[in-house]
């Protein structure tokens, strides 16, 4: 079956779209990494190959199966995993790198882990023992990588706390501006909805990064929490930071006239997500 949209070629126009249609989307974060080099280690790759034949089987249950990758490292490496799981389950899908994936942060340089550090530093979280290693560290791995995991984890919970609606220290763009990168992307696949062959069955499968995830998910919290401002929404509000191929479940679904609903779940959330809301 060709699918306008997700297959080559165009749905003719004399079947019917949009109706009873389901696109069911795993947003999740690239597998386990080495922090030391950033490279994802041959456990995680092997974890998520476990994961993809134990969530998608030969994939029979779906008129369509899809991945989109980060075009940064950790996406591309990504793909091991899938092309592995492609030859052994012989389900019949590609892979298509999404930018969208990363949200800004390839546009982000050298000045942004700076401004990090020195705040982690002013806040006590920092020791200069730390800061004088990553700053070291710099030297020999791109400014863009995370010094360990705990600086990781600092620095996410920093941004996502207060760096929401205010522009991101070293950068030109707010955590809002960057969640509505990937929230294009979704949009994007909520529209498609209406333009596939009707009772069609969907899944696509998003590898993306942490800090990104977190982002989008702060994003539709506070779509179904008007009454809060960005600064009163915590990382533990929001379900805590994303672990490796770990996200949250976003299902597009129509009904017999064709009406949208769209839900997402990550942990103990259970969000409505609309696409003609913006913050």
């Amino acid at each position: 079956m060709k699918v306008h949209g997700f297959e080559s070629g165009v749905t003719p126009e004399s079947i019917e779209k949009g109706i009873n249609v389901n696109v069911s989307i795993d947003l999740i974060r690239h597998p386990e990494k080495d922090p030391a080099t950033g490279k994802l280690t041959q456990n995680g790759k092997d974890a998520f190959f476990a994961q993809l034949n134990s969530d998608l089987g030969d994939g029979k249950e779906y008129d369509i199966v899809k991945f989109y990758v980060s075009p940064l490292s950790r996406g591309q490496e990504a793909k091991e995993s899938i092309n592995r799981f492609m030859e052994v389950s012989g389900v019949n899908t590609s892979i298509r790198d999404g930018k969208e994936l990363v949200g800004k942060f390839q546009d982000v340089g050298s000045e942004f882990k700076e401004a990090i550090t020195s705040i982690l530093e002013q806040k006590g979280q920092l020791t200069k023992e730390q800061v004088d290693a990553i700053r070291e560290r710099d030297t020999i791995i791109p400014a863009h990588e995370p010094a360990s995991k705990d600086f990781e984890t600092k620095t996410n919970e920093l941004l996502l706390s207060e760096f929401f609606d205010t522009i991101i220290p070293g950068t030109s763009f707010t955590g809002k501006e960057h969640a509505e990168v990937l929230k294009g992307l979704i949009d994007h696949f909520s529209e498609l909805t209406s333009r596939l062959k009707s009772g069609s069955k969907v899944k696509l499968v998003l590898v993306s990064h942490s800090g990104v995830i977190e982002y989008l998910t702060k994003y539709v919290y506070l779509q179904n929490h008007p009454e809060l401002k960005a600064g009163d929404v915590g990382v533990d509000d929001i379900g805590g930071l994303v672990d490796f191929s770990q996200g949250p479940e976003i299902n597009i679904s129509s009904d017999d006239k064709g009406e949208k609903k769209i839900s997402f779940k990550f942990k103990n959330l259970d969000l409505v997500y609309d696409p003609n809301i913006s913050l």
